[in-house]
């Protein structure tokens, strides 16, 4: 075979060659091939992504602005500030002044900025300089800041790459990409999967029945108007939620169990019922659907009713009633009189017109100014888009020269927003904390309690300091499982296994510290009992008593300080991160609730809006975007979208 090889004027190969002209062709491609999640089908370009990170010269300079004003944003991050020096250097040089706007300097400003001049680098050895030290998370977070999501200009969004791109889906004479179905909302692609049910191949035939059926589902529950490329970064708290729902209800099987947990978040009373008809079909399967909500519809059309109370917290727990649901008598909530919403009429309101976020234009709308806003209407209508991407982005922007949502939508106009001193958005997707973020360590009332056991003679003749009661100081933490309070054995090819902390057993502090007490509780108790009960012992300043008078309104007061904020729930985050607001006066600001009563019973929903109106009354605008009715009672304005 050798001899016969070296014979032959040409070498054998192992793919498919053409004589001609010698193109040899494609490898095959597998179903991962089509996929961005895959190294075989994500762009090459953005990694499958879809868009790439720019730096945008409006994030890095505000021309409006001075270069003492900060007007050259990139500068703003403190370890910059020996750059910004060598800046001005070279200006005092130039003769350029550094208290005019950025827009009135010479052309020859901005060259310099970018390319350098002297001991001033330029742009270009700022960026190398902060790149160097991307390691650390204050840099990776600033570098964030002054960077814009640009579509990727080699797979147009689509996220794959170009070999797979080019493919074509063909039904009939009709041919899609994946491009094109990622452009698709979600009521186009039913209305084709649909007309595609038709194909002759038996399983393309199943495949285009299925997706017409889970789209149709999905059209049902208000999603009609998301594009199937749509990031879910950008969807609001209850769009996620339904996507989320969607994945259960578009179950096939039987003797499951399916556990939700307030899955009327965000939903009027049609969605409820489409959820509702949609839990009937996976029950009708053969599988058992429990619901945790407060939603009074959603209550009323269970099988069987538990009952849990008679308070929150730490004063529940008691099953109050358990059978069929027809059995139970629904109470109504004492709806508010008129007296008590009774507001002056407002004579300044904010004007936004021609508002538009992901390419679609919402209607005019205007806000009166100082009062308590109901927002109410379907799924899809514009209500975040435009109160929080357009509105409450463009007060934010005005006061603090940066965006507050990655993707800001934008208006023709928006008139009345001069007299706001702050702006504040509260939904139910807070994910600010770290893993040892803690109610104490948000509420700021960890010091109060600290100080209590330190002014005992037993910590004075030991001479303690705040930091030998917290777990997150090397005076005070565990040294073996560094303040975790459990120790983490990672395993290589199964789950890691968590155990609790044989030094402390799971108290986080040194035990001789721990065990320290007032007669009445230890400071580890002191740590892990209700807010409510050691408060009581505590001697607290103004300032604590205020804090503690509002987790007992927001009815946050059964927490324990130690709790975890990882392990609380969507309506618990919100209202600590409102309370951790409210720790300093807010006045002349524009908030924003997005679905606010996320966990809440009717009764609570009425506690917290009589708190909300008190806020009212020191000339806050306070927006409310939720389905519950119960907050047209409560609102002085309501708007309809």
């Amino acid at each position: 075979t050798e001899g016969l090889k070296k014979a032959l004027p040409f070498s054998y190969i192992s793919r498919r060659r053409c004589p001609l002209c010698d193109y040899a062709g494609k490898q095959g491609l597998t179903v991962s091939a089509f996929s961005p999640h895959s190294a075989l089908g994500a762009c090459k370009a953005c990694n499958g992504y879809g868009a790439n990170l720019l730096f945008d010269e409006k994030k890095m300079l505000d021309k409006e602005l001075s270069v003492d004003e900060d007007g050259v944003a990139f500068l703003r991050f403190g370890p910059l500030d020996w750059y910004a020096m060598e800046l001005r250097k070279v200006m005092k040089r130039r003769k350029w002044s550094t208290a005019v706007p950025l827009s009135e300097l010479p052309k020859e400003f901005f060259k310099v900025l970018q390319e350098g001049e002297g001991d001033w680098e330029g742009f270009d050895g700022v960026k190398k300089y902060l790149e160097s030290k991307r390691y650390k998370p204050a840099v990776r977070v600033f570098l964030r800041k002054m960077q814009k999501e640009v579509v990727c200009s080699t797979c147009a969004g689509s996220r794959v790459d170009q070999a797979v791109k080019n493919f074509r889906f063909y039904f009939g004479d009709t041919a899609y990409s994946l491009t094109d179905f990622a452009d698709m909302s979600l009521a186009r692609f039913s209305e084709v999967m649909k007309e595609k049910v038709a194909v002759k191949e038996p399983h393309a035939r199943k495949v285009c029945s299925d997706l017409a059926e889970k789209s149709e589902l999905a059209c049902s529950m208000g999603l009609n108007h998301l594009a199937l490329g749509r990031k879910t970064r950008s969807l609001s708290s209850g769009e996620y939620q339904r996507l989320l729902i969607l994945k259960y209800l578009s179950f096939q099987g039987t003797d499951s169990l399916f556990v939700l947990d307030e899955p009327s978040l965000g939903l009027g009373q049609h969605e409820q019922e489409m959820l509702i008809r949609g839990l009937r079909q996976v029950i009708a399967q053969g599988n058992t659907v429990i619901v945790v909500d407060h939603s009074e519809q959603m209550q009323r059309a269970s099988d069987h009713l538990v009952v849990m109370g008679p308070e929150s917290g730490h004063g529940g727990g008691e099953v109050l009633f358990q059978g069929p649901t027809r059995s139970w008598k629904f109470k109504s909530v004492e709806p508010v009189t008129s007296e008590k919403v009774k507001a002056p009429i407002s004579k300044s309101f904010i004007e936004v017109s021609g508002a538009m976020t992901h390419g679609h234009k919402w209607k005019d709308f205007s806000l009166p100014l100082d009062q308590l806003i109901w927002v109410h209407g379907p799924s899809g209508s514009g209500k975040t888009s435009c109160l929080v991407n357009v509105l409450a982005q463009k007060i934010h922007r005005d006061i603090y020269r940066e965006n507050l949502v990655d993707d800001p939508g934008t208006a023709k106009s928006i008139k009345g927003t001069k007299s706001f001193k702050d702006v504040l958005v509260v939904d139910a997707n807070l994910n600010r904390f770290t893993s040892r973020s803690s109610v104490g360590s948000l509420t700021d009332m960890a010091p109060a309690v600290r100080k209590h056991f330190l002014k005992l003679p037993v910590s004075r003749s030991m001479g303690l300091k705040d930091g030998h009661f917290s777990p997150n100081s090397e005076l005070g933490m565990c040294p073996r499982c560094e303040g975790r309070g459990h120790l983490i054995i990672e395993m290589q090819y199964l789950e890691d296994i968590i155990l609790p902390c044989e030094d402390c057993k799971g108290r986080r502090i040194k035990p001789l510290y721990a065990d320290i007490t007032d007669g009445f509780m230890t400071v580890y108790e002191a740590f892990n009992r209700p807010i409510s009960e050691v408060l009581s012992r505590v001697e607290l300043t103004p300032k604590y008593r205020r804090t503690a008078e509002y987790m007992r309104i927001l009815n946050l007061d059964y927490l324990s300080l130690d709790r975890p904020l990882n392990t609380l729930s969507g309506g618990e985050r919100q209202r600590l991160y409102l309370l951790s607001r409210l720790l300093k006066d807010v006045e002349d600001t524009f908030i924003v609730f997005e679905n606010l009563s996320f966990g809440l019973s009717g009764k609570e929903i009425l506690r917290l809006g009589q708190f909300l109106r008190s806020l009212v009354q020191k000339k806050n605008t306070i927006v409310i975007i939720d389905a519950d009715p119960l907050f047209g009672q409560l609102s002085q304005s309501e708007l309809s979208f």
